[in-house]
């Protein structure tokens, strides 16, 4: 018990280490690929939230972190990144078109709202199917991983479109769309 129990802590604190690695990484492949230091921070908040979301649930329903809760972190950034880039990257083209926030945020859920919804529709029925396992690791990975999936999408369409339009990262006006 005492070897598992040390073998649990270095797994967990390397985990810890290779989530703040990549979100450290993340963020500055953010700022990179939208070209603002501003949005690219912004885009880490939808990223953060889902994680928050399962740390609360986990806490809430006393679910233990143990080898198999230990993997839905990694699991469920990479998803909140891909849906978050889609996010900011298709807003950032409708801004440099309409040169406004608003609209730019309304055409942004015109054009890839329903994807990012149908998305998360089919990986939640995915993992939501290992909920009827008879191991308790695997019940807790199937909630924890919807759970994490669809807070990423209020995360996206709740959050990343209020922070965009309040702080308004790629500035007033825009150069106008080149000819």
């Amino acid at each position: 018990v005492t070897i598992l129990l040390k073998i649990m802590n270095l797994v967990n604190i390397g985990q810890m280490k290779s989530i703040g690695m990549a979100f450290v990484l993340i963020c500055l492949i953010m700022i990179l690929i939208l070209g603002s230091v501003w949005a690219g921070l912004i885009a880490m908040i939808p990223n953060l939230f889902p994680l928050a979301v399962i740390a609360a649930t986990m806490n809430l329903f006393s679910i233990d972190l143990d080898i198999m809760t230990i993997m839905i972190a990694p699991m469920i950034i990479g998803i909140a990144v891909d849906d978050t880039v889609h996010f900011f990257i298709h807003f950032k083209a409708e801004l440099q078109g309409f040169r406004d926030y608003q609209r730019a945020n309304q055409q942004t859920f015109v054009k890839i709202g329903h994807a990012l919804l149908f998305t998360t529709v089919v990986l939640s029925i995915g993992f939501a199917i290992l909920g009827f396992s008879s191991t308790a690791g695997i019940i807790h990975l199937s909630i924890l991983s919807v759970v994490g999936i669809v807070s990423a999408l209020i995360a996206d369409f709740f959050i990343a479109p209020v922070l965009l339009t309040v702080i308004r990262p790629f500035g007033l006006f825009l150069p106008p769309k080149p000819a």
